[in-house]
């Protein structure tokens, strides 16, 4: 439920990077989706709050202190490194719709 607010919210909270910024959204996905370690998730995200100026984003604070919600690398089942088709389809008919 939380992975579905998550990114049906993304592009309303973040169109202004989205549209000034198209690398954005690969980086983000990469983010939340491809990262193995936490530590690595944690720089990686830092990184795009910093690169993209998005430190003062509220939005963007609430999701990282509820990042165990929605972040693969804090998901306790195995998934072969796979994703629902439905939830990725979705991040990215939500995306396409920003473009």
């Amino acid at each position: 439920m939380f992975v579905a607010y998550f990114f049906q919210n993304a592009a309303k909270h973040l169109s202004h990077v989205i549209e000034d910024h198209p690398q954005f959204h690969a980086e983000f996905k990469r983010c939340v989706y491809q990262e193995s370690y936490v530590a690595y998730f944690d720089e990686l995200w830092h990184e795009l709050l910093n690169k993209y100026k998005l430190k003062k984003n509220s939005w963007l604070s609430n999701l990282y202190a509820l990042r165990a919600h929605w972040a693969a690398i804090f998901r306790d089942s195995f998934t072969a490194d796979m994703t629902s088709t439905q939830r990725s389809e979705g991040m990215n008919n939500v995306f396409k719709k920003r473009f």
